[in-house]
């Protein structure tokens, strides 16, 4: 059965009042609740539900629209609250007694968490929590949906928080049972309900209701109310992926490629970063022989005043190197630091980051047995053609050149003279790319990206195009078989795919 999602279902009119008003007085039969706070947003489209909760004389909080937990926290900081009772504005048929009951059981359980009882009907959803524990998802919470739906982090990690087991009434189970208002169905469900019984009833009556009329539950039959979760659980992935994207920026401080296009202008460079930084990457990687490129990027950061929310690993040989990219970026402190090309001296890095210059210390390197076991970081060349270090084994791998420094995304006819050999190599990957439907582009940047899943996939850009189309190419789905087939392509000479070889 399709639904309708229902705009301002909030102040919808049910009973002859707003829905939110209907809720409200519903719950305020609540013998165990000290006090009611309404929270929304800052947002004028919402100037009319804040006044509603103010004609109740109820405290009403106005926070932040996207950061929902953030408003919660800041919320229950302003009442002082010791615990805090969480029911969404969409469930007029909730009621005092389910809070109540729900209250007795969290009271018991010594837990920092605890959910209604499990065969209630979804719409009667009552969460209880302590001020700690809101307080700790506040500071620690950064997926979208643990922003969004508030206690998701609490429920995520019960090695951190005493989470309250499963309880049920007793009886016939409901739970598959759907009394919140999400969509228009759901509406003309509830207004039938209030319609038969009027406003003063109990769960009990709605139960009885349904069982003595039953076509009234396709009314709204196929809606379950967690649709909004669900997006937010698909918006995770989307950012884990994009978490895992990190923008190089040797373009934007010297001419670099294989390709023809210029280095891009300060100006150019700017819009760039601000794109990156728009669509969710927050970890970028530069060197002090990347040109201009830290000049580049600390002015950027200042002027955007975002420096406390990247993530920045930089490249030299030792402390020094380290200081003056410090400076360069404006910056106190970086979160990696790599040897280039593992040349440098490591006791100088431990000593930085025991310092507290660098969080996290590795090294940028070109072959498999370059490995040492006191890397925590490590950058590697890998791509289609290049699978040498498919085993490497290190807390946290940064793969380089996914597109094979611009060689995986020209035309065979377009190599340059040095790079012929390359030639039948990159045939075969285009053959496979064309096989399953991918362009050149996406066949590379999925290679790297799911291949090695735990990577972090370093690339970049010369141009605001260029950086659409890789975040376009990022979220394309990956073709059944498509991973085995580049395997199973040959793996060219070394000096084909080590561009330190390379002779111009």
């Amino acid at each position: 059965m399709g639904s309708t999602r229902l705009p301002g279902k909030i102040l919808k009119p049910l009973a002859g009042k707003p829905m939110l008003a209907v809720e409200l007085e519903r719950l305020k039969t609540s013998t165990m609740v000290d006090a009611i706070v309404l929270t929304t947003t800052t947002n004028p489209k919402d100037d009319a539900t804040a006044a509603l909760g103010e004609s109740f004389g109820i405290p009403v909080f106005r926070g932040s629209e996207s950061d929902v937990l953030e408003r919660y926290y800041l919320a229950a900081k302003e009442a002082q609250a010791d615990v805090v009772v969480r029911v969404t504005g969409d469930c007029p048929l909730h009621n005092g007694e389910v809070v109540d009951r729900t209250i007795e059981y969290f009271s018991k359980s010594g837990a920092d968490y605890a959910l209604g009882a499990a065969d209630l009907p979804e719409g009667l959803d009552t969460e209880i929590f302590t001020f700690a524990a809101l307080e700790r998802s506040a500071r620690a919470s950064i997926l979208p949906s643990e922003r969004e739906h508030v206690t998701p982090y609490i429920r995520n990690h019960p090695e951190i928080f005493k989470i309250a087991e499963s309880w049920k009434l007793g009886g016939e189970d409901h739970s598959a049972l759907h009394l919140s208002v999400d969509t228009q169905e759901d509406f003309v469900f509830a207004e039938a309900i209030f319609n038969e019984l009027g406003e003063d009833f109990r769960t009990t009556d709605v139960l009885a209701l349904l069982t003595r009329q039953p076509g009234l539950r396709a009314i709204n039959e196929g809606t379950t109310g967690y649709e909004g979760l669900h997006k937010s659980l698909k918006e995770d992935e989307e950012w884990k992926l994009i978490q895992r994207l990190v923008l190089g920026t040797v373009q934007l401080g010297l001419s670099y490629g294989v390709d023809s296009m210029p280095q891009p202008t300060k100006a150019e460079s700017f819009g760039i970063l601000d794109q990156a930084y728009a669509a969710g990457i927050r970890i970028f990687d530069t060197a002090s022989a990347y040109g201009s490129a830290e000049e580049v990027l600390g002015e950027w950061m200042a002027s955007r005043g975002c420096a406390q929310s990247m993530r920045i690993i930089s490249k030299g040989s030792g402390r020094a190197d380290l200081e003056r990219s410090l400076q360069r970026l404006r910056l106190q402190t970086l979160d990696g630091y790599l040897l280039h090309n593992n040349r440098g001296d490591v006791a100088e890095l431990q000593a930085a980051q025991r310092d507290g210059l660098v969080k996290h210390i590795g090294a940028s390197i070109y072959h498999p047995e370059e490995v040492e076991p006191w890397f925590e970081y490590v950058q590697i060349p890998y791509s289609a053609l290049d699978r040498r270090f498919e085993q490497v084994s290190t807390p946290v791998v940064f793969a380089r050149s996914p597109f094979l420094q611009g060689v995986l995304l020209i035309e065979p006819g377009a190599l340059p003279a040095h790079l012929a050999a390359a030639r039948p190599y990159l045939e075969s990957f285009i053959d496979v790319a064309a096989r399953f439907g991918l362009s050149q582009l996406q066949a590379a940047l999925l290679f790297a990206l799911h291949q090695e899943p735990a990577h972090r996939i370093v690339f970049g850009v010369k141009s605001a195009v260029q950086l659409t189309e890789i975040l376009a190419a990022a979220h394309t789905a990956v073709p059944e078989g498509f991973l085995d087939a580049v395997r199973a392509l040959p793996k060219p000479p070394v000096d084909i795919i080590d561009p330190s070889r390379w002779h111009h």
